[in-house]
């Protein structure tokens, strides 16, 4: 009888640290997923009052678009070929849009887009006579939009 007894506690001692480590388990996945909704949630608020992108100008013809820009957020944006343009809701092609910082105002760190610096994106396309909203995207969550008009 001894025997079956220490079998016994062995199949409960065995099937607690089962259900303990099963529990843990599920615990540890909860704390992952809670620190990443955390964390992404922190970097998005992070962005949001930090990052700004103002339009400084514009200028459109019936062929090409125009328009600068200022960091004049508190992050800089190390990919300025990330920046996306949409006219219209219609997003810009790469092939047909050109982007570079204004060499004049280039000065923190020559290629990235800092504080204060002016940024021009070059499109080329077909532009009908009124009123057009540029919409400006970053892959860092920054966006701005105006509306430009062609007489």
């Amino acid at each position: 009888m001894a025997v079956g007894s220490l079998v016994g506690q062995a199949m409960l001692v065995f099937s607690i640290m089962i259900i303990s480590a099963i529990m843990l388990a599920n615990y540890n996945d909860y704390s992952i997923n809670t620190m990443s909704l955390f964390e992404s949630e922190k970097t998005e608020n992070l962005i949001s009052t930090k990052g700004d992108i103002t339009i400084t100008g514009y200028n459109i013809s019936e062929s090409s678009l125009n328009i600068s820009m200022m960091n004049t957020g508190k992050i800089t944006i190390n990919d300025i070929a990330d920046f996306e343009m949409y006219v219209d809701g219609a997003r810009i092609q790469n092939s047909k849009k050109f982007i570079r910082i204004i060499s004049s105002t280039d000065i923190t760190n020559p290629g990235i887009f800092d504080l204060k610096e002016e940024l021009m994106i070059e499109t080329n396309g077909t532009y009908e006579t009124g009123s057009h909203t540029v919409t400006i995207a970053s892959s860092e969550g920054i966006k701005t939009s105006t509306i430009v008009a062609l007489n």
